[in-house]
C-alpha cells in the first residue's frame, strides 16, 4: 500500500461522511463490512459538520487511519483499517477509537 493514495482515499471518505454521500461511503469499505456502515453512522454526531483525518499509519500490507468527526456539540474518533482490494484502498475494519 502507498501512502499517497491512501490518503487521498481516506480524506475522500471523511468528506463524504460530512456531504452524506452514503453511497461512496458505503463503497469505501469492503462487501463484507457494508452491513455494518449503518451501525457505525449512527455512532458520529448528528448532524456531522466536519472530519478530520488525525493519524495514517502506514503498515506494509495496511492503514490504520484515525478519522474525528465532530459537529458544535461533540466529536468521536473512528480507526479504520485500510486495505488494497480491487486495486484500491478500502475499509476492512472500523471501531470507535479509544
Amino acid at each position: 500500500m502507498d501512502e499517497v493514495p491512501t490518503r487521498q482515499h481516506a480524506e475522500a471518505h471523511a468528506k463524504a461522511v460530512v456531504e452524506g454521500d452514503m453511497d461512496s461511503v458505503t463503497n469505501d469499505f469492503v462487501p463484507d463490512m457494508r452491513d455494518k456502515v449503518q451501525g457505525l453512522a449512527g455512532k458520529l454526531p448528528q448532524p456531522t459538520e466536519s472530519a478530520d483525518v488525525e493519524r495514517l499509519d502506514m503498515e506494509h500490507d495496511h492503514a490504520i487511519v484515525r478519522i474525528r468527526y465532530s459537529n458544535e456539540r461533540e466529536s468521536i474518533a473512528i480507526r479504520t483499517r485500510w486495505e488494497e482490494h480491487d486495486g484500491r484502498p478500502m475499509i476492512v475494519e472500523a471501531s470507535e477509537a479509544e
